[in-house]
């Protein structure tokens, strides 16, 4: 599907994955045109190394992009998650979970499902076959426009905008153009993936998440009836790992405590290896630009954040923007990009330290955050198993998380687990 290029919009996104495509949706609802720029030129393209778990966070967003029907329709199953540690399985339980699932969908289902329908709407001109080549500047500080090149017909175009939105991932063009700093914490794990069909889980449809020493792994059934099975190795024992990695991969699950069938199932793509996934979070001081999805914060993949943060970023910035925007007014836009960036910063700080913080591949923590008395007592107490998923579900922040009827809990569930053991 190829649109018309127009040299003016309100919005430009740079990159159609589900975050770009969800910011166009989200401003061509509220009246404003949206160039949507993508450098390929197959409607269906995706990311194809992807955790594809979507915390229930994520599921209002898609009921407000009108989406979740289809998403279903195709095979998204919802997401409900067990964890295993030194101390045992926790389960929280799934009637509780369903009230705040996300979905295990494919990107190969969900990229195209969210691009197809920006594409539809009226606001939108999906630019497909574009690449973003440069930023146009007024001055040093301010960003009015991009070039583009028209891969296919070989023309240059300049585009011009109120607000040129990054949406273009880790390693983001429009962050490069605009000389981005980025706060940065290292990843001491290298991430080996792949999808196996007719792999029999001990949790059935459940994700199954373990935390083995130094190193995570992870088993997500899926869309297309494939469960998509993920290590995250750490450095110790990366170089041992390499000799024979693909014998490696299938004889690390067989170790698993109650670990998948890999025996009676079928590896059906390729082990694609992810190193230096470090996590990092884009400073700028730029008039005219927004940065959305892995563009602005990148973090570790284990915790499988990326999308469900990237879907929350794109609803904050068009929130916070959409007025401003409206009545063209560049100093309401410049403070409201700004208001955007501190309410990322703000409602995520806290999931970001704890994921990232664990990047390292440390003990979990006594004190703070208290990770050994949480997940030790929600192996024994079904409430602090139910409050855990609802913080790994993003729903709450771990300061939300942790208050005194809480930690009254977990001393309780603490005497419990002396008890049992």
């Amino acid at each position: 599907m190829k649109h018309k290029c127009k040299n003016r919009y309100d919005v430009i996104i740079v990159g159609s994955g589900p975050v770009g495509s969800a910011a166009a949706i989200l401003y061509a609802e509220q009246g404003l045109s949206v160039g949507l720029i993508e450098k390929s030129k197959d409607i269906n393209s995706y990311k194809p190394v992807c955790t594809h778990f979507l915390q229930g966070v994520a599921t209002p967003i898609l009921k407000k992009l009108n989406v979740v029907d289809e998403i279903e329709k195709s095979g998204a199953i919802k997401n409900f998650i067990q964890l295993w540690t030194k101390w045992g399985w926790i389960k929280p339980d799934p009637a509780v979970s369903a009230e705040h699932h996300g979905y295990n969908v494919r990107r190969k289902t969900l990229d195209p499902i969210l691009r197809k329908r920006a594409a539809a709407h009226e606001n939108v001109t999906l630019l497909q076959g574009y690449k973003m080549t440069a930023l146009i500047f007024s001055d040093p500080k301010k960003v009015i426009g991009v070039e583009a090149d028209d891969l296919e017909g070989g023309e240059k175009h300049k585009l011009f905008a109120n607000l040129i939105v990054g949406a273009d991932g880790r390693n983001s063009i429009v962050a490069k153009k605009i000389n981005a700093s980025y706060e940065k914490r290292k990843n001491n794990r290298t991430f080996y993936v792949s999808y196996y069909k007719d792999l029999k889980l001990t949790s059935g449809l459940i994700s199954q998440l373990w935390f083995w020493g130094k190193h995570v792994a992870y088993a997500f059934p899926c869309d297309g009836d494939l469960t998509l099975l993920c290590i995250g190795l750490h450095d110790e024992q990366l170089s041992e790992f390499k000799k024979d990695y693909k014998t490696n991969f299938h004889n690390f699950f067989k170790e698993l405590p109650d670990g998948p069938d890999m025996d009676s199932a079928e590896r059906v793509a390729n082990i694609t290896v992810g190193p230096n996934m470090d996590t990092q979070r884009a400073v700028h001081q730029i008039e005219g630009v927004a940065l959305i999805g892995d563009a602005m914060l990148s973090i570790d993949p284990y915790a499988g954040t990326g999308v469900a943060f990237g879907l929350l970023s794109a609803d904050w910035l068009v929130e916070k923007t959409c007025r401003s925007l409206l009545e063209n007014d560049p100093i309401a836009l410049l403070n409201s990009v700004r208001d955007y960036e501190n309410i990322h910063k703000k409602k995520l700080k806290e999931h970001e330290f704890i994921i990232s913080s664990y990047s390292s591949g440390r003990e979990f923590n006594y004190i703070f955050p208290p990770e050994r008395a949480v997940l030790s007592s929600a192996v024994y107490d079904q409430k602090v198993a139910n409050k855990l998923d609802l913080f790994l579900n993003r729903e709450v922040n771990l300061s939300d998380l942790i208050t005194f009827s809480f930690l009254a809990r977990l001393v309780r569930a603490q005497f419990l687990r002396a008890f049992k053991t």
